[in-house]
């Protein structure tokens, strides 16, 4: 019964996807991209006002070294899972940061702002794939936009000016906070752990995925990649879809990923805003997804 239920639990959810991909399409079909950008706009500072509103104390104090577990300690607002926290509000920064229309488009000192709130909520929740990958993402925008000479590119090298400075003055400082922020010394989280045991996780996930018949092709369905069935945490999104949706379609998804970013570097290169958005958040998802399990159907709508 315990496996009926989990098959029928992973078809509905499958079905519910479904349903909602094909809404997201239609309804992006309706709308102007400039309609579209100032939606996700008004979206983004409604939800960072509420935070401030709603958690700023607990925000505050989550940031405020405390010498105990920081595991323990981690928040994400609205109840959200902290490492899907990183995926939401990472996915926000780089969203906001190729913003070019509205005022936290034509606002730096707003943009700028926006951004190091969501990275001190990313920080609160310890998300340290998502803060990794934004920061990744961050670094490739603003290097590609000083190397093809954008206007917004001095404030980039003075940024990166700034950055240098304050990283050399206060080095000690910043290794400690953010040695316990991150928990680097953590003997199952930190550096020497393998990415929180991510390493012995992915090699037992890919023995499993060729150790399955049908399923290796075909998959068992969205959110079928439970503990229960699989025996672990997958912690990676391309092992999760394997595993939920089969190798090959993993494989062709990986495939058209890469096509696609090809396509929007070359386009948003000709300088086109909202390709550039694209690009970016794309790029920001792919990097986080390799220690994440969040890219399709798992958290997120």
């Amino acid at each position: 019964a315990s496996a009926i239920d989990q098959d029928m639990s992973a078809f509905g959810y499958t079905i519910i996807f479904m349903v909602a991909y094909m809404a997201i399409m239609i309804m992006a079909r309706q709308t102007s991209r400039d309609e579209f950008l100032i939606m996700m706009q008004i979206a983004i500072i409604s939800i960072a006002a509420l935070i401030l509103v709603l958690y700023s104390d607990v925000l505050a104090s989550t940031l405020t070294p405390a010498g105990s577990s920081r595991w323990e300690l981690r928040w994400a607002p609205f109840e959200m899972h902290p490492n899907l926290a990183g995926f939401i509000y990472g996915g926000f920064i780089a969203i906001i940061a190729n913003m070019q229309c509205g005022i936290v488009g034509r606002m730096v000192l707003v943009k700028s702002a926006i951004i190091v709130f969501f990275i001190a909520v990313i920080l609160a929740a310890s998300a340290r794939g998502g803060l990794l990958a934004i920061v990744l993402t961050l670094s490739a925008y603003m290097m590609f936009q000083v190397l093809r000479g954008a206007k917004e590119a001095i404030y980039y090298v003075v940024l990166g000016i700034l950055g240098a400075v304050v990283a050399a003055t206060q080095f000690d400082a910043i290794t400690v906070y953010l040695t316990e922020m991150l928990e680097l010394n953590s003997t199952s989280r930190g550096l020497d752990s393998g990415g929180s045991g991510r390493v012995e996780i992915w090699e037992y996930c890919i023995d499993f995925i060729f150790s399955r018949s049908w399923e290796f092709v075909l998959g068992s369905g969205l959110r079928s990649a439970t503990l229960e069935r699989v025996g672990s945490h997958t912690e990676s999104s391309y092992i999760n879809v394997a595993i939920e949706s089969g190798v090959p379609f993993v494989l062709i998804m990986i495939f058209y990923l890469m096509k696609l970013m090809v396509s929007l570097f070359i386009r948003q290169s000709e300088n086109n805003g909202f390709f550039r958005l694209v690009f970016y958040v794309l790029l920001f998802a792919v990097l986080q997804s390799i220690v994440n399990r969040y890219l399709i159907a798992i958290g997120n709508p």
